[in-house]
This record gives C-alpha cells, sequence and structure tokens, in this order.
C-alpha cells in the first residue's frame, strides 16, 4: 500500500516537473545539462569548470557547449522567475 503510494506520488512530481519544464522553454539537452549539474553539486561541489568537463564527457559534448546550455537554461528559469513575480 505504501509503495503504491509512494508510485502514485513520484508520478505525480514527475508530471509537475515536466509542466513546469515546457512552461518554461527548456530544452531536453538544457534540461539534462541542468540535473547532471545539479547532480554533481552534490557529488563534487560547485567547481563550475570541473562539472562541465565532466558533463561534456558524459553527453559527449564541448565543454563549452555545456556552459551555454547551462547558462541559456538558468536565463529561461529567471525570466520565468521575474514573469511570475518569483524572487530570483
Amino acid at each position: 500500500m505504501l509503495a503504491e503510494f509512494e508510485l502514485r506520488e513520484r508520478a505525480r512530481e514527475e508530471l509537475r516537473e515536466h509542466d513546469l519544464v515546457r512552461q518554461i522553454g527548456l530544452s531536453e539537452r538544457e534540461l539534462q545539462v541542468l540535473q547532471l549539474d545539479q547532480w554533481l553539486d552534490e557529488a563534487i561541489g560547485p567547481n563550475t569548470q570541473t562539472k562541465a568537463r565532466i558533463i561534456s564527457t558524459q553527453l559527449g559534448i564541448a565543454p563549452s557547449t555545456i556552459r551555454r546550455y547551462r547558462k541559456r537554461a538558468k536565463d529561461k528559469i529567471e525570466n520565468y522567475r521575474r514573469a511570475a513575480g518569483l524572487k530570483t
């Protein structure tokens, strides 16, 4: 019973997350970069150059491209928050 509830809650959370990603306008690649970036924050800390190198190896694209994806995604999130009247 508890496992069933947890699965439903996880599904609801994923739907809310998907809807938010759509509203913000993140591309699939921007979302991948952000997710890996957040995961690496916990694993290795906030060193963005190291994280860009690791993510670029994982996704098979240049570190400079990773940094562009990260910046575009963060800009889109900031613009969404500003438009929604939330603190940035």
